[in-house]
């Protein structure tokens, strides 16, 4: 007979655990038997509607399933995997990230701090110098030239009156009269009148004089000259001058009065009126004495002070000229000034040209490159016939040198680094053999392996060796 489909179909009132449950429950050690079963409602029979509660909303919290150790007869053997995708313990990693680093940041300093240091020992040559030259004013190389440098000074130094007297004095001084108007000689009576430029002052002549009258020389017109004393018109101090120039006053009007004029051969002193201090001439002595003497240090000083830069003046090349005149012992005021004057006169040279020129007569075959003389202010140096030398007409002057010295070529630094930039450093020695003024040169680049000299003028260094 057929079966029934719907009929035949037994319903199980319990149902087996699924495979899926009992893997879980293996895996899970938890029993499943204990389980209560799920009621089986047979086909065609209606569910009955379940009762309605009002909705409630419980918050769902999830609760970790605390697993339960399961006891394993044997050891589970460590998984293998292959080599390529092995993982790196976090420590050992961040060791090689900082490994790494450290390396790219010490090769960017390395760049960054790239350069080539030039180490050169210039040509020299050493002497026992004891020689004899010859120098021209204002000549031009290879004559040797020489300039004059000349200054002029004051110093006064005040001297306490010692006793006081009442008196009424003319001042009284030299002067020289020119006549450089005419070859003719020209008279002039006792009593000329000479105008003073420095104060308007009218001073008298001593005695008659007759100026000679101008020369030629060599094509040039040299006025005759006389010295002659002269006194002022009136006593007192406002008579008293320094050196100046004067005119004759009966000449004005006249083509004469440019012809024939008088410059102070020493200053016009002794002039007073009513009380006066002195000093005793002993005392007026010794303080022209000892201001002369801080004259010379203060002209020697100067002199040197002004120097023009690249030039040598050598101590015997010095020469200091002081005014004679008398010290004055009197004066209106509490203290009597005494001055001393002078002037300063030198022959400098300029220090390339004596390189150049103790180098031809000294080295032999000199190539005539600039070199250097680095103690040549040191050396010794004598002028010839300095005493019978008057320094302000001289032309020529013959001197000796002497003393241990080293010429040294000069070395140009930038024309160096020049010729370096770029170049290979096989080529180093090659570039620098050019260089007739160098005895050795070494190089070290920056950083050690790199083969080629920088590009930057800024990172090429050149030193100098003794």
């Amino acid at each position: 007979m057929p079966k029934k489909i719907v009929e035949d179909m037994v319903k199980s009132n319990k149902r087996e655990p699924s495979v899926f449950f009992s893997e879980l429950a293996k895996a899970t050690n938890k029993n499943l038997s204990g389980m209560t079963p799920q009621k089986t409602i047979p086909v065609g029979e209606v569910t009955p509607p379940l009762p309605q509660a009002p909705m409630q909303f419980e918050p769902m919290v999830q609760k970790a399933a605390i697993p339960t150790p399961v006891l394993l007869s044997k050891p589970i053997p460590p998984v293998q995997r292959p080599p390529a995708g092995r993982k790196l313990h976090p420590g050992a990693m961040l060791w090689t990230v900082a490994g790494l680093t450290v390396v790219i940041l010490l090769f960017a300093l390395s760049f960054l701090f790239s350069g080539a240091t030039v180490t050169v020992k210039p040509k020299k040559v050493s002497l026992d110098l004891v020689s004899d030259f010859t120098a021209n004013k204002d000549a031009v190389m290879p004559t040797l030239p020489f300039q004059l440098m000349a200054i002029t000074a004051d110093q006064t130094i005040d001297v306490p009156a010692t006793s006081s007297t009442t008196e009424s004095k003319k001042a009284t001084g030299r002067v020289i009269l020119y006549n450089a108007y005419s070859a003719s000689p020209q008279n002039l009576l006792i009593n000329t009148r000479l105008e003073a430029a420095s104060n308007n002052k009218i001073y008298f002549t001593d005695t008659a004089v007759v100026i000679p009258g101008q020369t030629v020389k060599n094509g040039q017109k040299i006025p005759g000259q006389i010295e002659i004393a002269v006194t002022a018109t009136e006593p007192g101090p406002e008579y008293n001058t320094d050196l100046t120039d004067f005119t004759i006053v009966g000449f004005k009007g006249t083509s004469k009065y440019t012809g024939y004029y008088g410059r102070s051969k020493t200053e016009i002193t002794g002039g007073t009126s009513g009380l006066v201090n002195t000093i005793t001439p002993e005392a007026a002595t010794a303080a022209y004495t000892d201001v002369s003497t801080k004259l010379e240090k203060t002209l020697a000083d100067r002199i040197r002070n002004e120097l023009p830069e690249g030039f040598v003046l050598f101590d015997d090349a010095l020469f200091i000229t002081l005014d004679s005149k008398v010290p004055p012992t009197q004066s209106s005021e509490p203290a009597i000034p005494v001055t001393a004057s002078g002037s300063a006169q030198a022959f400098i040279f300029k220090k390339t040209d004596l390189y150049q020129t103790i180098a031809k007569s000294l080295v032999p075959n000199f190539d005539e490159l600039p070199v250097t003389i680095p103690n040549l202010d040191s050396l010794s140096f004598t002028l010839t016939n300095k005493a019978t030398m008057n320094p302000k007409s001289v032309t020529s002057v013959s001197f000796t040198l002497g003393g241990q010295t080293n010429i040294v070529w000069d070395v140009a630094s930038e024309e160096i680094i020049d010729s370096l930039l770029d170049k290979k450093k096989r080529d180093f020695e090659s570039i620098m053999s050019t260089y007739k003024n160098i005895d050795s040169a070494l190089v070290v680049l920056r950083p050690f392996w790199q083969t080629t000299f920088p590009s930057k003028r800024e990172a090429i260094h050149v030193l100098l060796s003794e």
